[in-house]
């Protein structure tokens, strides 16, 4: 049951379902849906980035697990902004969207760590308050947190940059 508390599950899932949307159909004008694209790239962006400096173990995996993290925390990392970058959907980000993608990851967030206590269960070791202390997880919360906003902040500029190029 505590598989769908991953971080890493979320971003994959927000990547998913958007470009299953996209290849339905390639136009959708929707702010939940820039919402949701715009936090699902930035939010596998950041599992990538974060599970293969932080959290990696040195256990060699085989069969199931080896195929998931390959996907999970390489190929998907990689992939879903590439795929923004070259397929889009550009010229819908607005700064709005941005703060309201942050909204998604906060959520997550205060799930994560308001449960935690009750199940003595955190997904993540930088998240683990009993062994880490508040000061310590908050450290990397508000690094990360950062580092999306960067993130979303540069998407958005890259962004009004394709747009504008693609204008005649």
């Amino acid at each position: 049951m505590n598989q769908p508390a991953y971080f890493t599950v979320l971003s994959a899932l927000m990547v998913c379902l958007t470009s299953i949307m996209l290849a339905v159909r390639t136009r959708w004008d929707s702010q939940l849906f820039q919402v949701v694209r715009l936090s699902g790239v930035v939010c596998v962006i950041i599992t990538g980035v974060v599970f293969n400096l932080l959290l990696r173990g040195d256990g060699a995996l085989t069969g199931v697990r080896l195929f998931n993290d390959t996907v999970l925390h390489l190929l998907v990392p990689v992939l879903a902004p590439l795929v923004w970058l070259i397929f889009g959907p550009h010229g819908r980000l607005r700064p709005l969207v941005v703060g309201l993608s942050m909204v998604i990851p906060l959520t997550w967030l205060a799930v994560t760590l308001g449960r935690g206590p009750f199940l003595d269960w955190y997904p993540y070791t930088i998240l683990d308050v009993p062994g880490m202390g508040y000061p310590g997880v908050w450290t990397y919360v508000v690094s990360i947190l950062g580092v999306y906003l960067v993130l979303a902040l540069l998407m958005w500029a890259v962004d009004r940059g394709i747009t504008r190029w693609a204008r005649p």
